[in-house]
């Protein structure tokens, strides 16, 4: 290769034609008035084949800086065309294709021996996710396609990774994954599909399918903190729509994780006993009688029972709250998790103790501290959540009724 220098640049003067230098892949047109044009060069049977212009200066006093741009370009096509002389961009493009589909076509029988994206997601979750708290929200979100787009032909209603469903593992690549994410509108949703695809091939890696997961620091998009907690006035306006289970969420501040999860076996008198936790700690709490009367009447083991049996999904109550409540009191800012920071809020405000207010939402004691005590503060957090329950009952002024609210789970 070539290398291009200043002193080289300064011999090349103008004369009274224009005439060409030609160095290793690159020509130099030098004009009558000075102008240096630089340009790959490409000559087949002696005739130029392929030309591109990389540098076009008004004279040959050309400083560091455009010498060292002007080697650099230079030197990017040099090595692209390799070292055969008379190679040309799109010979190299086609044997790179060529090669690639060699690559593929001989990766294929060896890697679908490895297993396909679809048997990796029910080893992860017959071993791993079963396991877990969120193991029926990550089922549900690694749920296989149900069906194909009429007019795309693309796999349509299924899990966040439909669309490698039938690909070997090994073929997975970062494009692939990148594109998944980026198809996802909703920044938070995406960084919890983030989540959840690096889990899967990690477990991957662990267990033999990959040597190095193509999820390695995967972007991720930045949160904004929210604030949004819901006033008396929108509160009264809002109670009449909600139905029962929102009711108790609001009645509560836990989880709707935890609430679609209820068993009637889980209460005994007025004492709600949350066994299986996010946190991983049981956690009680005393309802009152008011609380108690939002329930539904018993049907099944389950609280809340699905027509399709087994419970309804905790994404349930957030769909019907989005896509019919909001909307029709102008509320569209608002959304159903806004109830547990409001009455982490209220029962802050009420007992002048964010710690009480932490308590009553289940959040486990950190650091040394949460070690060493070990107690459910029962009657804390029942003399906090009275305080937030009488202070809604008056607010909604007996609006409790259920035989008001058209509820279908």
């Amino acid at each position: 290769m070539f290398k291009i220098t200043r002193n080289f640049v300064r011999t090349l003067k103008p004369k009274s034609k224009r005439y060409d230098v030609y160095q290793p892949r690159i020509h130099i047109a030098v004009h009558p008035t000075g102008r240096l044009t630089f340009a790959i060069a490409i000559k087949r049977n002696g005739n130029q084949s392929f030309r591109k212009v990389i540098g076009k200066y008004p004279n040959n006093t050309l400083d560091s800086h455009q010498i060292s741009e002007l080697q650099k370009r230079y030197r990017q096509w040099y090595l692209k065309l390799d070292d055969e002389p008379t190679s040309l961009p799109k010979d190299i493009d086609r044997r790179e294709e060529r090669a690639e589909e060699r690559a593929r076509d001989a990766a294929m029988d060896d890697d679908y021996s490895s297993g396909i994206v679809a048997e990796l997601v029910a080893d992860y979750l017959d071993r791993h996710a079963s396991n877990l708290k969120t193991g029926d929200q990550q089922v549900h979100m690694l749920r296989p396609p149900t069906g194909l787009d009429g007019d795309t032909l693309e796999k349509c209603g299924g899990g966040i990774l439909q669309t490698v469903w039938h690909t070997p593992v090994k073929l997975v690549s970062r494009k692939d994954l990148l594109r998944i994410l980026r198809d996802i509108d909703a920044p938070v949703w995406a960084n919890r599909v983030r989540s959840v695809i690096i889990k899967v091939f990690n477990f991957a890696v662990e267990h033999g399918y990959l040597d190095d997961s193509p999820a390695t620091n995967l972007p991720k998009n930045k949160e904004t903190r929210r604030f949004t907690v819901f006033s008396d006035e929108e509160i009264k306006t809002l109670w009449p729509l909600l139905t029962p289970m929102m009711r108790f969420l609001l009645a509560t501040g836990a989880r709707r994780s935890e609430v679609v999860t209820m068993r009637w076996s889980n209460i005994s008198k007025n004492v709600w006993t949350q066994v299986d936790t996010k946190q991983g700690v049981p956690h009680s709490l005393v309802l009152t009688p008011w609380i108690m009367s939002l329930l539904p009447e018993k049907s099944s083991e389950w609280v809340w029972p699905s027509p399709f049996g087994g419970h309804i999904t905790p994404a349930h109550p957030t769909k019907i709250f989005a896509r019919d409540i909001r909307g029709k009191v102008g509320m569209e800012d608002k959304r159903l998790h806004d109830m547990r920071r409001t009455v982490a809020t209220r029962i802050a405000e009420l007992t002048g103790s964010a710690e009480t207010a932490d308590r009553v939402l289940g959040h486990v004691l950190g650091g040394v501290t949460g070690r060493y005590v070990v107690t459910d503060f029962r009657d804390l957090k029942r003399d906090a959540l009275k305080l937030w329950s009488d202070r809604l009952e008056k607010l909604v002024d007996g609006e409790h009724d259920l035989r008001k609210v058209n509820y279908q789970p």
